[in-house]
């Protein structure tokens, strides 16, 4: 049985935009779309990224429609979740929500966000990891849940604080929904998929995981195409998740290592200082750079 209130937004939505149900159903079908309207059918997510797209629906709309929420996860996810000041800012707005107890995704990002504030604390990189209950709730939300896929705020948020291989996993399978769509360059997720990929390969890295591992996520950001329109941040994203590839698969080559170590400086002056610091932080850890090759 589908989400009755979900299945409400798109109709009402619809409705408001005055679009027929041919023309929301993009591809889904008429019958399928009207059953999933009236709660009578799911429709799996990567079939109703076209509707979304002729309906103007994101995924703040997808969590907020049941309430008016002053919840701003997109600020979180630019900070790569280490904006302390910001996890509590949005504990705040959630409580602030008044949520039914039968609002999973809620309490899952309630949840999430204050273990990540614990988490802060911990000086090592690998060890701020969210407790396996959190992460199986997530791993059930993103992977499996008909409209996870698209909450990329949430994805990058929690990301670095996720086991490596669920990230890979949740990088995987983030882009095989972009490739398997018909016209995936220019879908109005792909420089968030990218940014996802990005990051899962980083996590990856970060977590040590082996070369016959990561060879995935290699060949993924290798056929993801650098365009301007990411803007700054995700193309860097891009970018250093494809060095940290290369410097850990060839430590010793003094090129790359070069190269890596002025990616790492630009870093300081494209990227917010949340993320900087964890980008510091892991480079220190890891043993790739050394202090005096690092912005202070």
């Amino acid at each position: 049985m589908s989400d009755t209130n979900m299945g409400k937004l798109y109709k009402d939505v619809r409705n408001a935009r005055g679009l027929t149900l041919s023309e929301a159903s993009q591809d889904v079908g008429i019958s399928s779309y009207s059953r999933f309207e009236n709660g009578l059918s799911d429709i799996n997510n990567s079939r109703l990224g076209w509707s979304q797209e002729a309906l103007a629906l994101y995924a703040s709309d997808l969590r907020n429609h049941a309430v008016l929420a002053p919840v701003h996860l997109d600020t979180l996810a630019y900070s790569w979740g280490t904006d302390t000041t910001g996890l509590h800012q949005n504990l705040a707005a959630i409580a602030q929500l008044h949520v039914a107890p039968d609002n999973l995704f809620w309490h899952l990002v309630a949840d999430a966000l204050t273990e990540l504030v614990q988490l802060q604390a911990e000086p090592q990189i690998k060890r701020r990891r969210l407790s396996s209950g959190v992460q199986a709730r997530i791993s059930h939300y993103l992977l499996h849940h008909v409209y996870g896929l698209n909450d990329y705020d949430f994805a990058l948020t929690i990301m670095p604080a996720l086991d490596p291989n669920l990230a890979l996993l949740i990088g995987y399978h983030a882009y095989q929904d972009m490739r398997d769509s018909d016209d995936y360059g220019h879908t109005i997720y792909y420089y968030q998929t990218i940014a996802v990929v990005s990051e899962a390969a980083i996590v990856a890295v970060n977590g040590g995981l082996a070369p016959d591992q990561l060879s995935r996520v290699h060949a993924m950001l290798a056929a993801c195409e650098l365009e301007e329109s990411f803007g700054v941040v995700r193309s860097f994203d891009c970018m250093y998740a494809k060095s940290l590839l290369a410097v850990n698969t060839a430590k010793t080559d003094a090129q790359l290592h070069a190269e890596h170590v002025a990616l790492v400086q630009v870093a300081a002056d494209v990227v917010i200082a949340p993320r900087y610091q964890y980008i510091r932080a892991s480079e220190l850890q890891s043993g790739r750079l050394v202090a005096a090759e690092l912005v202070d």
